[in-house]
């Protein structure tokens, strides 16, 4: 799967991978296998997830008879049918949201293997992304990851993804101040997740709670 050589014995023992092809968790085949299909990738559920999970996007609602893309039988890339499928108005909506992300995963396959061609064609995993208000091309994943590590915006959906996790509960306006501070600490960590779960644990929203009906305050 991750085309690594020279490793030997039974002890865990950790590798590099290739740089130019692999950087964190959304190239790793727990991820793209979960979000790919078992015989080709799946641009726009590998977006879906980028959007909703990491930007915290809101998807439209999907519209009724949104006709499939082309079989592979037709030829060319998945992506390119799914750029010929998105021409539908009805598709364009909610497609041409998450599918500019998706398809940075293209030299991907359904399980997470590496791949430079997708029936018999050459991939593009090319496009651009919109952060904080401003385009950014990117070439590849590694490039698109890099992306959205640094950009303000999805650090702070992050942050607001853990607390969700932490409290199993959305967010309220209340907790806005905690989250603001969990992010700023996060930040100023260099993107340390370990500070940003000290931070939440130090917080006004994890340290305090509402009082229930009928409570009396002492």
């Amino acid at each position: 799967m991750y085309q690594i050589s020279g490793v030997t014995g039974n002890a865990l023992k950790p590798v590099m991978l290739d740089p130019t092809q692999r950087a964190g968790i959304l190239t790793t085949a727990a991820f793209l296998a979960t979000t790919g299909d078992a015989a080709e990738s799946n641009p726009p559920r590998r977006g879906k997830a980028i959007f909703t999970k990491l930007m915290c996007g809101v998807m439209p609602p999907p519209p009724a008879n949104v006709p499939p893309p082309a079989a592979a039988s037709t030829g060319g890339t998945l992506r390119q049918r799914m750029e010929a499928h998105d021409m539908n108005a009805c598709a364009s909506s909610c497609h041409g949201i998450i599918e500019p992300l998706g398809f940075a995963f293209e030299e991907f396959g359904g399980i997470g293997e590496f791949r430079a061609l997708d029936n018999d064609a050459p991939v593009d995993s090319s496009g651009t992304v919109t952060l904080d208000g401003k385009s950014h091309p990117y070439s590849n994943a590694p490039d698109l990851v890099k992306l959205l590590a640094a950009s303000p915006s999805v650090q702070s959906c992050f942050t607001t993804q853990w607390l969700r996790y932490a409290f199993g509960r959305a967010e309220t306006a209340a907790d806005r101040a905690s989250l603001d501070a969990a992010t700023g600490a996060f930040t100023a960590a260099s993107g340390d997740v370990r500070e940003l779960i000290v931070a939440l644990a130090k917080s006004r929203t994890f340290l305090y709670r509402a009082p229930a009906p009928g409570e009396v305050l002492q």
